[in-house]
């Protein structure tokens, strides 16, 4: 394939989606229509081109119409499978007529119900054991599941479509399906027509969707338990009770396994509401226990669906590390109905963002929910660790393509993306992070966003240079390290001078053999202070030649300071801070401020004082200090001085 995104010329927004669906899951077909209305914005457009993927379209089943007159416009229909396009062409050059609202009618596509991989429209069997009421035995039946798996980019193979996360639409769905079968959408069900065309069939129609991108769109078919929760209590946009139906569905005979995490999404639900002051949008929930998935669950709004050791737990047999994962997993996709599905993002390029943002959500909401589990210092053992060892992935890239072999929702993304949303929240403080995120929220509900839409908002809540801070964490490949040392301090005035450098960190000669041909071999560029974990000559390819230094949240607490933080946005190479311990005062020695102290004058007195960089780890950075500072932290390290998690953190560093 060339590319995967739409023409950026072509100016087209998709408003309204009617799909019908036909299903036959002991055959592994599936047919349909679709009916798109949609406005074109611009002059001289010429062509409709729509994506569309392993489907089989009757061209000539295809026509147009303008919706206030419901003439028909003349039309040709081209289908490009390389390109996964079908293009809808006007004759003799025409144009459309900018901001009129057309339908376009593909009446007749089919497809294929997958069972080689797990996306777009697919099968699951499974083994159930069941009463036969002949023999009056139990035994083993074998049942299909029809789920669908949209995102990124796999709306396409179930009907033809936007198939972009920017392209916003509410849809209207439609399913037949066999009779004792129940299907579940993203809406609860309109209406159900039994006995359509034969006794096995009915048919279901779910209400219409609000705004929302093709990738959020879902079903689900087949025989499921489900038990509910008591309605979580809401208050609608006319401050009238609305409640919440929140339902667990599993497999036959599993549905007690799914209390647990019903109770967490009942708590998840209050918890992000009173969090974001936004009241969850929906008007049910439904956890779904899935035989098959693609990734461990998938955060389709409303629907969200889970591999069964995500949600389920037998309570006769679990053991704590299960009962932490079902609610990490629980509250990380209900997370994403507000972060992602509310407010979605404008491309794939960004993902980092509301998977970062859902990942560090995950623990504060299972903290909350659990707090006997000690969820934090999981985050640190794996999130946090490993963003050293993702050093050479980059969050954010430009490419407007998504080929499926060079794009996943891959770890990196996760633990330096909630890395970095830690980092953050702890340097801006609650306050102002929660604020960031419901002017965010507030101001693109129902839209999508950008990331940098998401930095301007914390820029202005903050008043804080975030988005330059972001960009040299996104765009930098390896991770800063920070050299401090003592240059002296006047006991006199309480005065302390702190030498601190910056510079990337090299992992050095042997990552070469451990990446693939894609990755090179170091990220920083060779200069005197260059760290590097070998002893070998490196030749390195400067990726960060031209750069700008990263922007650093630096804090610093001492041990006579009283809990106070000392917070400082390191933006230079090289900045001496002198630092008041009387008055708590910072200041950056300029080039033409006066000289630092000099190291003799009353040095003897550091001996009773340290000072400890990078609180609680919370930024993914390396401080290396002077053999001096570093010894009175080990010394204060073995008298308890240092908390749980800056322990952690200097013997990481070390």
């Amino acid at each position: 394939m060339s590319s995967r995104r739409l023409p950026r010329n072509q100016h087209i927004i998709p408003k309204h989606y009617d799909v019908h669906l036909t299903t036959d899951l002991d055959s592994g077909q599936f047919c349909g229509s679709v009916k798109i209305d949609l406005i074109v914005e611009e002059h001289n457009q010429s062509s409709i081109k729509l994506d569309t993927s392993h489907l089989t379209i009757d061209l000539s089943s295809i026509s147009l119409i303008i919706i206030s007159s419901s003439v028909e416009v003349k039309c040709s229909a081209e289908l490009n499978d390389l390109n996964e396009l079908l293009e809808i062409r006007l004759p003799n050059q025409q144009s459309f007529s900018p901001n009129i609202s057309y339908r376009l009618i593909i009446k007749s596509f089919s497809g294929h119900i997958t069972t080689q991989n797990q996306i777009g429209f697919y099968r699951s069997t499974v083994d159930i054991l069941s009463h036969n009421n002949q023999s009056n035995e139990m035994s083993f039946v074998k049942k299909h599941y029809g789920i669908t798996q949209m995102s990124p980019t796999h709306c396409r193979r179930v009907f033809p479509c936007f198939d972009e996360p920017c392209l916003r639409a509410t849809f209207d769905l439609t399913l037949d399906i066999p009779r004792h079968m129940q299907a579940l959408s993203n809406m609860p069900e309109l209406y159900s027509q039994d006995h359509l065309m034969n006794s096995e069939t009915k048919r279901i129609r779910f209400q219409r969707t609000p705004l929302m991108p093709t990738f959020l769109l879902c079903f689900v078919i087949g025989e499921f338990d489900m038990v509910k929760s008591e309605p979580v209590q809401r208050l609608n946009k006319d401050s009238q009770l609305a409640p919440i139906e929140l339902t667990a569905y599993t497999l036959p005979g599993r549905k007690h396994e799914a209390t647990f995490a019903l109770n967490c999404a009942r708590k998840a639900l209050y918890y992000y509401a009173d969090l974001f002051q936004i009241e969850y949008p929906m008007a049910k929930l439904d956890l779904v226990a899935v035989p098959d998935l693609f990734y461990p669950a998938m955060e389709d709004w409303a629907l969200i669906l889970f591999k069964e050791e995500e949600m389920l737990i037998n309570e006769d047999h679990a053991i704590s590390v299960q009962y932490r994962n079902v609610c990490q997993s629980v509250t990380h996709e209900i997370a994403h109905q507000w972060f992602g599905n509310l407010v979605s993002i404008h491309w794939w390029n960004d993902v980092y963002v509301i998977e970062g943002f859902a990942k560090w959500f995950e623990y504060l909401a299972t903290d909350y929910i659990i707090p006997e589990y000690n969820v934090f210092s999981e985050f640190f053992s794996t999130q946090f660790v490993r963003y050293f060892d993702y050093c050479i992935n980059i969050l954010h890239n430009e490419a407007d393509d998504i080929d499926e072999k060079d794009f996943s929702f891959e770890g990196y993304i996760y633990s330096k993306g909630s890395c970095l949303m830690r980092m953050l929240h702890l340097f801006i403080g609650q306050y102002e992070f929660l604020e960031s995120i419901r002017l965010f929220l507030r101001r693109y509900s129902y839209r999508t966003a950008t990331a940098i839409d998401f930095w301007t908002c914390v820029e202005e809540t903050t008043k804080l240079p975030i988005k330059q801070l972001v960009h040299s964490w996104c765009t930098k490949k390896s991770y800063p390290v920070v050299q401090v040392k003592m240059l002296g301090h006047d006991e006199t005035t309480g005065t302390y001078d702190l030498e601190l450098k910056q510079m990337s960190f090299c992992r050095g000669h042997d990552q070469e053999k451990h990446s693939d041909e894609k990755k090179i071999s170091c990220h920083c560029i060779k200069t005197s202070d260059l760290i590097c974990d070998t002893k070998h000559h490196v030749d390195i390819q400067q990726s960060n030649v031209g750069d700008s230094n990263w922007m650093i949240p630096i804090t610093i607490i001492r041990n006579q300071s009283d809990d106070c933080v000392i917070k400082y946005l390191m933006a230079k190479q090289h900045d001496v801070l002198r630092i008041n311990t009387n008055s708590s005062s910072l200041s950056s020695l300029k080039d033409d401020d006066a000289e630092p102290l000099v190291k003799k004058r009353r040095y003897s007195s550091l001996a009773s004082n340290w000072f400890k960089l990078n609180i609680c780890s919370g930024g993914p950075y390396r401080v290396f200090y002077s053999s001096d500072m570093l010894e009175q932290l080990i010394q204060a390290m073995i008298k308890q001085e240092l908390s749980t998690f800056d322990r952690f953190n200097l013997e990481n560093d070390m």
